[in-house]
């Protein structure tokens, strides 16, 4: 709801709600979008891995229509998300005081536990201000480390859903040679260039 407001406010005409590896809200968004004037495209950030180069990749997934097969892989890659997520807190709770419920209550009715809700649960505790203010540093230390699909089987997949399907950050994980793969394969229809 606070999404939909804050792009009102900004004068925005639209909108893509592209949460990662989930698309609980988005049908909400969409819904409160209509009833107050602003369109929202439905979206959702797959996360996935190049098993190649051996580093993370996000690709975005626009409009899909086709949802068998990608719910799996978002309640997949939900679930690996969730059971590294708790060794990491584990390891924090070594030198913090805070439990995994403790994360999962400042994860509110987030469909996964990120590290940015650890962070949230040490704020609630004072130990720091903000989610990405130097305490954050402390997952340089503790190996987060999911178990995500190839990226080839990835981009297949989001294919199969009849969306636009787009690279997102190819920067950010050095990934402007997979980019250039993926299009001549004809597996993305977008590379996003500003995060």
């Amino acid at each position: 709801d606070k999404i939909i407001d804050y792009a009102i406010a900004a004068g925005l005409d639209f909108i893509s709600l592209t949460d990662h590896d989930t698309m609980a809200g988005v049908e909400r968004a969409v819904n409160l979008g209509k009833r107050k004037g602003l369109k929202v495209i439905p979206g959702v950030e797959i996360t996935a891995y190049d098993n190649q180069r051996e580093r993370m990749v996000h690709l975005l997934c626009y409009m899909p229509k086709r949802m068998e097969k990608l719910e799996k892989l978002m309640k997949s890659n939900t679930e690996e998300r969730r059971k590294a997520v708790v060794s990491v807190i584990e390891e924090v709770s070594k030198i913090y005081p805070i439990t995994y419920e403790d994360v999962v209550k400042a994860a509110g009715d987030s469909q996964c536990v990120y590290r940015q809700h650890i962070i949230r649960a040490l704020m609630d505790r004072g130990y720091t201000y903000a989610v990405f203010a130097e305490l954050y540093d402390i997952f340089r230390k503790i190996p987060y480390k999911p178990n995500f699909p190839d990226v080839w089987e990835v981009v297949k997949i989001l294919n199969q859903t009849g969306g636009v399907v787009c690279l997102a950050h190819p920067g950010r994980y050095d990934s402007i040679e997979l980019a250039w793969e993926l299009a001549d394969a004809g597996l993305i229809q977008a590379i996003e260039i500003a995060h």
